[in-house]
């Protein structure tokens, strides 16, 4: 069981050394990728430096907040009221528990509804 672990181990290292060559390999590419680009735009070191300062935090991110994208959205007006206890739903997503007990119950939707 030693001998394969001593292996497995072996072979991780060595695995991780060539990752580690080829992902240095890929930046040194993106890096003259990049240095070419500046060179055809005629951009300094120092221009790239102010841009990288002046940019907004959130540009920086890989992923954007859900909650970013859920702001933009406009209210919904309630399409449903509960009669008894004044609860109201949009009709968007999952029902709430008192329009689902009603509904098992026999009583439609559109009992609900709100007047235009």
């Amino acid at each position: 069981m030693d001998k394969t672990i001593t292996r497995l181990r072996s072979q991780i290292k060595k695995l991780q050394s060539q990752l580690d060559r080829a992902l240095e390999k890929r930046r040194a590419v993106e890096v003259q990728r990049i240095v070419e680009a500046m060179r055809g735009h005629s951009l300094t070191p120092d221009d790239i430096q102010q841009a990288l300062k002046s940019a907004p935090k959130a540009s920086r991110r890989t992923k954007p907040a859900r909650t970013e994208h859920a702001s933009k959205r406009a209210p919904v007006a309630p399409k449903y009221r509960n009669q008894t206890t004044g609860e109201t739903w949009t009709g968007r997503g999952k029902p709430p528990r008192w329009m689902s007990a009603a509904e098992q119950t026999g009583t439609a939707r559109e009992a609900f509804l709100i007047a235009p």
